[in-house]
């Protein structure tokens, strides 16, 4: 987030969050949601996207491809290249299915949101001192000691569910980069340079 030149740069998922940041006080849980959680979120957001845009992609295709099934059916009697048109336009649909299938796109997709939407209530709740913040908005050690638990927690359910995606996926015959989930790569570390 500290690499963002100028407002206009930032995300507007991440900007959302801006006008509490800059209410709070410098110290290691603004520093915790800047390098930690606002990245995530992000990190959630910008896949989830991804994954919604393929499936979408795909899907519409899958329709449109069966679709013209019927109709060059009725062109049988001309000639061969008609049949064999039926037969690519039939194989391709079949083929989009089983990379949907394989890729896991809609699931993904849903999972990510899902993880974006979630680490951003719990911001939101932090922020507003409400649900579980509430009782002890007064104590602002506790506040953060709860919201990096929330999270952290969250992180880990996330990474225990994709090591034993991938692990199921290694006994299969098909590579782990090609089945869903386990060929997905981990949310980045803050630590991490990769993008």
């Amino acid at each position: 987030m500290a690499d963002h030149k100028d407002k206009q740069d930032i995300p507007e998922i991440i900007k959302q969050f801006l006008p509490y940041l800059e209410r709070m006080p410098d110290g290691p849980t603004k520093i915790y949601i800047q390098n930690r959680v606002i990245p995530q979120i992000d990190w959630y957001n910008g896949k989830s996207i991804v994954k919604q845009r393929r499936f979408k992609l795909l899907s519409v295709v899958t329709v449109l491809l069966n679709a013209l099934i019927p109709v060059a059916t009725l062109l049988t009697e001309y000639e061969i290249a008609i049949r064999i048109l039926i037969a690519s336009i039939s194989s391709a649909a079949v083929a989009i299915n089983a990379i949907l299938a394989l890729c896991s796109y809609k699931e993904l997709w849903v999972q990510y949101r899902s993880s974006c939407e979630l680490l951003k209530s719990i911001l939101y709740r932090y922020f507003n001192c409400s649900g579980e913040f509430h009782p002890i908005a007064d104590q602002p050690d506790q506040c953060a000691q709860l919201l990096i638990t929330l999270c952290e927690e969250h992180f880990t359910k996330e990474f225990q569910s994709w090591s034993s995606t991938a692990i199921q996926n290694s006994f299969r015959s098909t590579p782990p980069s090609s089945q869903g989930g386990g060929g997905e790569p981990l949310p980045q570390s803050p630590d991490s340079t990769d993008s």
